[in-house]
């Protein structure tokens, strides 16, 4: 919180209390824990990028050049979390906030950066635009495309999908605005630490959710594996999602009404990228591997509504993370 006071001559000073004062209040050992992060925002195209744990401020736009492009930007937010992390020594995790928020990050801008892992697949704030709209994908489709390029095209790491709620107000107010609680990860970690819950994380041992409890998930040589937490009368769709080794790999561009390219928009792809390999109806589900995928993620859709959705109809899910088949 603030601490205020009055100065003699009538002047009002404002302090805010770092966070090694008040942690104390809040943390509770293997129960509840306070990590220090920021975003980092660029205002002309609405880029963010969020950094977890980190030890000092960063700036990373003060360099920045007029002409650069949304890609090189992104780069450059990247790079500064890097650079702490390596310095600092201290494991600090960064990830791209909603690309679709006013449409300024296309899958072709998140295919090349080497080190982007981790983006928002699920981000609780109307103007997000994870469900697409118009001639634009939504972000499970842009998951897919950036997923099956990075893997096959250009030889790069895998990428991994987080919830979040984004959340911006926090008192009883209107469902479009940015309210806590609509979007979370789950983290397989052997202890409530930073270190080890950035560690899990890295290596993909998390789920994202917007509702939906997963009892587990197990992936080993042969297949991935996928276990429900049943909630009252629910029903479950459980989907695998990948792309095969022989899928075509073209793509286009969209056109306007006048037949123009439209450069600031997502390709359109093949429908051999991010085909759903096997769905089942349920609370468990297995995939077996059949040789051929680029890789294997688990979407699972909820018959329940979101219980404080940020648009109508919107149900309950959640993400495993992509498997790379060996």
């Amino acid at each position: 919180w603030v601490q205020t006071r009055e100065t003699e001559d009538g002047q009002l000073e404002v302090r805010v209390m770092p966070m090694d004062e008040f942690r104390h209040l809040f943390e509770k050992q293997d129960r509840f824990l306070l990590i220090e992060g920021l975003e980092i925002t660029e205002g002309r195209y609405t880029l963010h990028v969020n950094a977890t744990n980190v030890g000092e401020l960063i700036e990373h736009l003060r360099n920045q050049r007029p002409e650069d492009t949304v890609q090189e930007t992104l780069r450059y937010a990247l790079d500064a979390v890097d650079e702490q992390s390596e310095r600092l020594e201290r494991p600090i995790l960064a990830h791209l906030n909603h690309p679709n928020a006013r449409w300024t990050v296309t899958a072709e801008d998140m295919v090349p950066i080497e080190n982007l892992k981790f983006f928002e697949v699920y981000n609780g704030v109307l103007h997000a635009n994870n469900f697409g709209g118009g001639l634009r994908p939504d972000l499970d489709t842009v998951w897919d495309i950036v997923l099956t390029r990075r893997l096959a095209e250009e030889s790069l790491s895998n990428l991994y999908g987080i919830a979040v709620d984004d959340a911006h107000h926090y008192e009883n107010s209107d469902s479009r605005l940015a309210r806590p609680g609509r979007g979370w990860i789950m983290v397989r970690s052997p202890s409530l630490t930073t270190e080890d819950l950035i560690e899990a994380m890295e290596r993909g041992d998390f789920y994202s959710s917007t509702g939906i409890i997963l009892r587990n998930i197990h992936v080993d040589s042969t297949g991935m594996e996928i276990e429900v937490e049943p909630q009252g009368n629910a029903t479950y769709t459980i989907q695998f999602v990948g792309t095969r080794q022989d899928y075509d790999p073209s793509r286009e561009y969209k056109l306007d009404d006048d037949g123009n390219p439209m450069k600031r928009i997502t390709k359109k792809y093949s429908d051999d990228i991010g085909k759903i390999l096997k769905e089942v109806q349920g609370t468990s589900a297995r995939y077996e591997y059949k040789g051929d995928e680029i890789y294997v993620r688990a979407r699972v859709v909820s018959s329940e509504l979101h219980p404080d959705p940020f648009m109508e109809g919107e149900r309950k899910k959640a993400w495993a993370q992509p498997v790379i088949p060996e």
